[in-house]
């Protein structure tokens, strides 16, 4: 009865980090599915989440929350009052995550150190962001920005 709506990812060796749809919810739902059984669990409201180490991270308006086990109580990370959300992208090794905060036509990559919630700026842009990659050592940041006729690939090292 629902639509999946961002790429799947593991949360475990078993259970799958969804984001789905239905006709019955307004806004996107992070689901947990178990491969085994086909079982499902709500986790909250979100979009985009991004598992790291027991924890799933998602956009939710003007936010990025996150949802630990067993709890799956959820906790708001960062906000950003009148400020859109998107493309949360966390660090190979769990401490930082990436993410574009937009507002009217201008766009941000930002990078929030998760232990002192410490955030900086890499780059103020005018364009559409269409991913954040980091790489296997967590040494350099990829962004995809797209353009009106190309799209540009951004690197930024840590």
């Amino acid at each position: 009865p629902s639509t999946v709506v961002s790429w799947p990812s593991w949360f475990d060796e078993h259970r799958l980090v969804l984001n789905t749809t239905d006709a019955r919810s307004r806004a996107a739902t992070v689901e947990l599915f178990d491969s085994r059984g086909g079982g499902r669990k709500r986790i909250g409201q979100g979009q985009a989440p991004a598992v790291a180490s027991g924890a799933v991270y998602a956009t939710l308006g003007d936010a990025i929350v996150r949802w630990q086990s067993p709890e799956w109580t959820r906790e708001v990370v960062v906000r950003h009052p009148r400020r859109a959300l998107s493309a949360v992208a966390v660090s190979p090794d769990f401490r930082r995550l990436a993410y574009a905060v937009a507002h009217d036509n201008d766009m941000e990559i930002r990078v929030l150190t998760l232990a002192d919630r410490r955030e900086s700026t890499l780059v103020a842009w005018d364009r559409d962001l269409r991913a954040l990659v980091w790489s296997a050592d967590g040494a350099r940041l990829y962004a995809g920005v797209g353009g009106a006729l190309y799209a540009h690939y951004l690197l930024f090292v840590s």
